[in-house]
């Protein structure tokens, strides 16, 4: 407001405007040559305060010499006599001799949060400076509040724990708990969201509930991904399944589970099939695993070991030879993504004594199946088999055509798959047959 001098007329409305306990608070006091003496006169405001943030109100006036204490300020957003709110206000003299500082009133305006935070109250008026003539009138303008908090908002969505390994040992696997929490813009984690939707990926080694609770087949190993999306957003973790499986003849005892898997001395038998380095496709038999010499009761292992496997079988044999159970080689090849896995062949020969290695090597397996047919020469049969990928049995295609007139080690097979050649009889006790027609099964 602008500043201006009250009329005595004024002073004596805004006096007989005071209450009781107004006036009793007010002090008396006289002016000498403009020299002032004398109690504290009372102020008086009649601004009504504005929001955080409004222009406060104007200052008071006071009679007599030494301007008296502003009042107490009235609560943010009421009016009231005896005080200001808002900024700091002067007043304005009536016959002092000189101009005084301008009196500090209502303190300056609380703060204010965005979107309805409570403003602060306005402070309890300060002494006003000395009376005089053109006293300042008017307030500053109170200070604008500061803004409120602002809510956190989410911007990702996490899957906790990032990554975890599932151990299925003989068909049994403890579950994996997964949680879906959402990541706030601040960095922090909030609690887990009941509503997420679950889904894993591939899903023929493990499966997710509603929950989030990961449970392995047991039937195969290797990495799975469990996603969790809600409200748009989606995060997600890595699963490994490692499969432990172990096949026991009952007449392997624990100690000899124990000498078998720690055997480092090399056997005296030497290893004959299949080589190192040689390379497996799924779909196909288990090889049949052949050394040199045995014993009558050997007791024997064989142990399969990789990213996603971890296989052992312990038996009694007297052959050199021995065929893997299917159950073990089917987790070996479709387990994981293919590549290299160490095999140890062990034996205690004759079933006591220390054990010894019959071989160690590294054998890689394939990601994709075989298709088409494999030619071989079968050395208990003396003739060329077959094996179409998926089949359970070989095929003695020769023998059934009535080519077992000698032996067929020695053959090859068009590019095309149509034609197998033999040798002819080009050496003793070889068959006589040269050309056989694959496609009609006939010389």
């Amino acid at each position: 407001m602008p500043s201006r001098a009250l009329r005595p007329s004024s002073v004596a409305l805004v006096l007989a405007s005071f209450t009781a306990a107004t006036v009793a608070a007010c002090g008396g006091g006289s002016s000498v040559d403009g020299a002032s003496t004398g109690g504290p006169a009372a102020g008086s405001g009649n601004g009504a305060a504005g929001k955080a943030g409004a222009a406060g109100n104007a200052g008071s006036s006071g009679a007599g010499a030494k301007a008296g204490s502003a009042g107490a300020a009235a609560k943010a957003g009421s009016s009231g006599w005896g005080g200001a709110t808002g900024g700091k206000a002067g007043s304005a003299g009536v016959g002092g001799a000189k101009a005084g500082n301008g009196g500090a009133g209502g303190a300056t305006a609380g703060t204010g949060g965005a979107g309805g935070a409570k403003a602060g109250n306005a402070g309890a008026g300060g002494i006003a400076g000395m009376a005089g003539k053109g006293g300042g009138a008017g307030a500053t303008a109170g200070s604008a509040g500061s803004a409120g908090a602002v809510q956190d908002q989410v911007i990702s969505l996490v899957v906790i724990p990032a990554t975890g390994t599932i151990d299925v040992v003989n068909g049994v696997g403890a579950p994996l708990q997964l949680a879906a929490k959402p990541v706030y813009k601040s960095g922090n984690v909030g609690a887990p969201v009941p509503d997420a939707v679950w889904s894993i990926k591939p899903g023929d080694r493990a499966s997710v509930d509603a929950n989030g609770k990961v449970q392995a087949t047991g039937a195969i190993g290797g990495d799975a991904t469990v996603t969790a999306t809600w409200k748009g957003m989606s995060g997600s973790a890595l699963v490994t399944i490692k499969l432990h499986t172990t096949d026991t003849e009952p007449s392997i005892t624990p100690a000899d589970k124990a000498a078998l898997d720690g055997a480092t001395t090399p056997d005296s038998a030497k290893w004959i099939y299949p080589y190192d380095k040689t390379v497996f496709p799924r779909g196909i038999l288990a090889p049949e695993l052949m050394w040199s010499a045995a014993s009558a009761g050997d007791k024997m292992s064989v142990s399969i070991q990789g990213p996603y496997v971890d296989l052992k079988e312990y038996f009694v044999t007297s052959a050199p030879n021995h065929v893997l159970a299917p159950d073990l080689w089917s987790k070996a090849t479709e387990s994981g993504k293919g590549g290299p896995v160490t095999i140890k062949v062990a034996r205690i020969a004759g079933g006591s004594g220390p054990a010894t290695l019959v071989m160690s090597q590294t054998w890689t397996l394939a990601s994709g199946s075989m298709r088409g047919t494999v030619y071989y020469w079968s050395n208990n049969l003396g003739r060329v088999v077959r094996i179409k990928a998926g089949a359970s049995t070989p095929d003695d295609f020769l023998a059934a055509a009535g080519v077992n007139d000698g032996c067929t080690t020695c053959h090859t097979v068009s590019a095309n798959g149509t034609v197998l050649v033999l040798g002819g009889g080009k050496a003793t006790g070889d068959s006589a047959a040269i050309v056989f027609e694959l496609l009609g099964n006939s010389l």
